[in-house]
């Protein structure tokens, strides 16, 4: 798979990037971190979101509301508007596909998401050991009910040791 950085560039979190691909799906990419140390985490990270959106597959109401994932992918080249190669800044392996959701994001730790209604999502997810929600984005409904959820993970990794 190849990404063309200029047009397919979506939004940066803080282990990878994310870039529209075709079909209404999107491709979470993740970068090459600065140490070998640094190396593994983003490994495991990246892990620990796939076996989470792996582990859900069965739950109907978790469907519903996380994005269709298609499963991971090898990135070839990731080059930017001026076709300069990018490619060497991201860990082309660490790579997952999922549904492109739109809305209007945020956090769920957000004042604006009722805490029982934080509280009935983690229950949902911790009955498939997905753990870490806590700096999961989502978009509400007009009741204020979680509608849609991204960047959940299996467990937590510290961002910096």
């Amino acid at each position: 798979m190849n990404i063309n950085f200029s047009n397919d560039f979506i939004d940066e979190g803080f282990f990878g990037s994310v870039f529209c691909i075709k079909n209404n799906r999107v491709i979470k990419l993740f970068k090459l971190p600065e140490t070998k140390k640094d190396e593994e985490r983003y490994e495991k990270v990246f892990t620990s979101e796939v076996e989470a959106y792996e582990a859900i597959q069965s739950d109907s109401e978790l469907k519903a509301i996380t994005p269709k994932f298609f499963g991971t992918v090898k990135v070839c080249n990731v080059l930017d508007n001026e076709k300069n190669d990018l490619t060497s800044k991201y860990k082309t392996n660490c790579a997952y596909i999922m549904s492109y959701e739109k809305g209007n994001f945020i956090k769920i730790k957000s004042p604006l998401v009722p805490k029982e209604e934080f509280n009935r999502i983690k229950k949902l997810f911790e009955k498939y050991g997905v753990e870490y929600i806590d700096d999961a984005s989502v978009i509400l409904d007009e009741n204020r009910k979680i509608k849609m959820v991204i960047d959940f993970a299996m467990k937590y990794y510290e961002a910096w040791y």
